[in-house]
C-alpha cells in the first residue's frame, strides 16, 4: 500500500512540475500587428527636421564667424624647437649599475665586493665605483657604480670584462651624489691589472 501511495505522489509531483514549466514559459502579453506611429514618434520626426533646418543656417552663416587669434603666431624660443640629444633622466635614483656576481654564498659576495674595492682603489683612474652586495632572494648580487645613463655603464663593464668576464650591465637603484660627470672615462692605471690575480 505504502509503494502505491509514494507512485501516486512521485507521478503527481512530476504533473505538477511539468505544468508549472509549460505555464512559466508562456509570454504574458497577446502578440499583435504593429500599430500607426504614436504622438512621440511623431514628436521625433518634427525634431529631426528642425535639427536640419538648424544645421543647414549654421552651415551657411559659419564662414561669416571669424577666429581673433586665427593670424597670430605662437612665440616659442627656438632652444626648446630643437630635439634634445642627451636621453631623459627622469627618476635621479633609477639607473644603472654592472653586476659582476651572482651566488647562494654570501661569503664569496662579501669577498669579491672587498677584492674589487681594493682593485680599483689601486687601478682605475677618474672614477672609482662602489661594490654593493645586494640580497635578492635566493641570490647575493655583487653590483658597481651609479650611472644614470647606460652608455656609462657599457664603457666601464667592457673595461672590466678582462677581470669579470661574468659581468653585464642592470637596470638599478641608484646614489645619484655618487655618479660620475659626463666627462669621465675610465681607463685602468695599466692594462696588466685588470687580470685578477
Amino acid at each position: 500500500m505504502w509503494r502505491s501511495h509514494f507512485i501516486f505522489v512521485g507521478y503527481f509531483g512530476i504533473l505538477f512540475l511539468a505544468s508549472v514549466l509549460i505555464t512559466s514559459c508562456g509570454t504574458s502579453k497577446k502578440t499583435s500587428k504593429q500599430d500607426a506611429p504614436s504622438a512621440a514618434d511623431d514628436k521625433t520626426a518634427k525634431e529631426a527636421t528642425v535639427d536640419e533646418a538648424f544645421l543647414t543656417v549654421l552651415n551657411t552663416n559659419r564662414s561669416m564667424l571669424s577666429d581673433a587669434y586665427s593670424n597670430l603666431n605662437n612665440d616659442i624660443p627656438e632652444v626648446f624647437l630643437k630635439n634634445s640629444m642627451a636621453p631623459d633622466i627622469g627618476d635621479p635614483y633609477q639607473g644603472y649599475r654592472i653586476q659582476i656576481l651572482s651566488t647562494r654564498n654570501v661569503n664569496k659576495a662579501d669577498s669579491l665586493a672587498n677584492d674589487f674595492h681594493f682593485w680599483a682603489d689601486t687601478a682605475m683612474v677618474g672614477y672609482t665605483p662602489r661594490a654593493y652586495v645586494l640580497f635578492l632572494q635566493p641570490y647575493y648580487k655583487v653590483h658597481i657604480g651609479n650611472f644614470h645613463f647606460q652608455e656609462q655603464a657599457i664603457e666601464l663593464n667592457q673595461k672590466l670584462k678582462s677581470r669579470y668576464p661574468d659581468a653585464w650591465v642592470v637596470p638599478d637603484g641608484i646614489e645619484p651624489e655618487l655618479v660620475p660627470s659626463d666627462t669621465v672615462r675610465f681607463a685602468p692605471s695599466d692594462s696588466t691589472s685588470l687580470k685578477r690575480r
